[in-house]
């Protein structure tokens, strides 16, 4: 592991109450990417969120809807959901128009089939294979993949390739193993009790010295 993982928490996609201070406090904390995702939410309403965001942080937020906003309010990027992958034309064209404007903006999508995922991402920034497990905020959406092929075709990849799906404290490390380059939550800290407390779980067990103990001890384990 030459680096910390990449963390990614997803917005609740539901309206949820102080959930901009939260993630204000994880930005505070160290949070480099955030996915505001609220499918019901209005322009208005998204345009509110943001702003209740400090405007040093909103270069961290990618957005999944009302994309033309992330020029407006100088956002990390925008999210292509698979309705906008498949309106090709109308998103190559909002596309091309927000790169102007905006040409170092990130553009990120989701996948989920692996043949999906090696084919056509040239021109995203990073993208998210799901669900890795099964899902928390999703039961019916079970884990899909072979641990085995998926580490054989992660491996095998020059992408940036996200973990998403049921990723929680007690898979996080498997995610690393399986060589996804960051991971994403969602119900897992949502759900939790303590939204902050439990990210900060999390960049423990993602930081880089962490796993280089757990490097050191599984090394002298297999000496003995």
């Amino acid at each position: 592991m030459k680096g910390d993982i990449d963390i990614i928490i997803f917005s609740n996609p539901k309206a949820l109450e102080h959930e901009s201070n939260l993630v204000t406090k994880m930005f505070d904390e160290g949070l480099e990417y955030f996915h505001l995702r609220k499918p019901n939410f209005s322009k208005k309403q998204m345009m509110a969120f943001i702003e209740s965001i400090p405007q040093k942080y909103r270069n961290r937020i990618i957005i999944h809807s009302h994309h033309f906003l992330a020029v407006n309010y100088g956002l990390r990027g925008i999210h292509l959901t698979r309705i906008h992958r498949k309106r090709k034309l109308i998103t190559a064209i909002k596309c091309k128009w927000i790169k102007i404007m905006r040409p170092d903006i990130a553009i990120t999508a989701s996948h989920h089939s692996l043949s999906k995922l090696f084919n056509g991402n040239k021109h995203y920034s990073y993208v998210f294979l799901s669900p890795v497990f099964n899902s928390i905020s999703k039961t019916e959406y079970k884990a899909a993949y072979k641990e085995s092929s998926l580490k054989e075709k992660l491996k095998k990849s020059n992408q940036r390739i996200m973990a998403l799906g049921g990723l929680s404290l007690f898979n996080v490390e498997k995610a690393i193993e399986l060589g996804f380059k960051g991971v994403a939550f969602l119900g897992a800290i949502w759900e939790s009790e303590d939204p902050l407390a439990y990210f900060r779980k999390i960049k423990k067990k993602t930081s880089r010295s962490n796993w280089e103990v757990k490097t050191i001890i599984k090394k002298v384990s297999t000496e003995k």
